[in-house]
Order: C-alpha cells, then structure tokens, then sequence
C-alpha cells in the first residue's frame, strides 16, 4: 500500500505529542539569562523584571525614582550578573510604604521623561492638554513596574515561554523531538526574541 507524503505528514503530526520546556531546560535558560528578583536594567538599559522579561525599552522609572532621593536609594539591591553589577529593586518591596514614596518619585521621573521624549519640552512647560497625555503614560508605566513586583520572577518566566513553546510546537513538523531538542528550540527562540 502506496502512502502518499501529505498523508503521512498528517499522521505524524497526529500523533505528535506536544511539548512544553523540562524544569532542566527552564533552570539552564535561567542560569543562561540571569535572574534577578525584582525591576533591573539590563545592559542595554532596558527595564527588565526576573529572567529576561523586557518591560521597557527605557530605564526603570521605578529604579530612577529610587535614585533621586538619598533614603530610597538604600532600598535598591546590586547584584553581579554576567561580570556587570546590576543595581535592581527588589520584589520584597511589593506591599510596603517604602513603595509608595518610590512610586510616587517614578512618576515625576517618568512625566519629565514623557514630556521630553514626546514633545521636545520640559514637563512645566507643557500645555494642560499634554500634560495630560504625558501623566497617563507616566502612570500606567510606573504601574506596569509596580504591579510586576507582585509576581514572581519564575511565574512570568513560566508565562514568556508559552508563546515559544507553542511556535515550537506548531513549526517543527513531521517529527517528533526529543525534550532536549525541544528545550533547545525554546532557547534559542526566546533568546531571539
């Protein structure tokens, strides 16, 4: 009995068994990445949260609010990551006061951001109209840090690889992989982004 091939790529992708990345594939793409616990700036300088979750293509608004001011920049940690030291903010503050006041300094940070990447002008210098353009964008980024630091690094690491586990999953056709391939393809997608 003669098979043709579209046939027999249908029964191997019936009976393919779809794969998710191995806790060995997560801890060694951990390890590869890096993991801090809590908002960093990676070398990039990008806001980064836990294990390689991009927030931002720009600095933490919550790091430089912690910056700005002698007492809060005591909160922030540092840690060596990659042979650089990272300074970061710390998960642990979810839920306390010390948040709020570093919040609260993000914001100016972020407004004055805001207002001279967007429109080239000081934040007292614009309109009310901009202005309140530039606070919502200001607090809705801060918020996106805030809210981050209520979850953990490995849950949002977990959440990243979904999509690159489906796109895996969906494109590698007509075999099936073994756990390592798998863990490997996921790697290397989620390093390409």
């Amino acid at each position: 009995m003669e098979v043709e091939s579209s046939q027999l790529a249908r029964w191997c992708m019936a009976k393919k068994k779809k794969l998710s990345t191995s806790e060995d594939g997560k801890k060694q793409l951990a390890t590869d990445e890096g993991q801090i616990d809590g908002l960093y700036d990676d070398p990039r300088g990008y806001v980064t949260f836990g294990i390689g979750h991009l927030v931002g293509k720009r600095r933490s608004f919550l790091i430089q609010g912690a910056q700005s001011d002698a007492t809060l920049k005591t909160k922030l940690g540092v840690k060596v990551l990659g042979g650089k030291k990272i300074t970061y903010l710390p998960a642990s503050l979810h839920g306390k006061k010390d948040l709020d006041s570093i919040r609260d300094k993000a914001i100016d940070v972020a407004k004055s951001d805001y207002a001279t990447r967007l429109h080239k002008k000081a934040y007292d210098k614009l309109t009310d109209i901009e202005k309140k353009g530039v606070d919502q964008k200001a607090e809705a980024a801060v918020k996106k840090e805030t809210d981050l630091l209520a979850k953990t690094a490995k849950g949002v690491f977990g959440d990243d690889l979904k999509p690159f586990e489906e796109t895996v999953n969906s494109q590698v056709t007509g075999l099936q992989l073994t756990q390592g391939e798998f863990d490997s393809l996921v790697s290397f997608t989620f390093n390409l982004g």
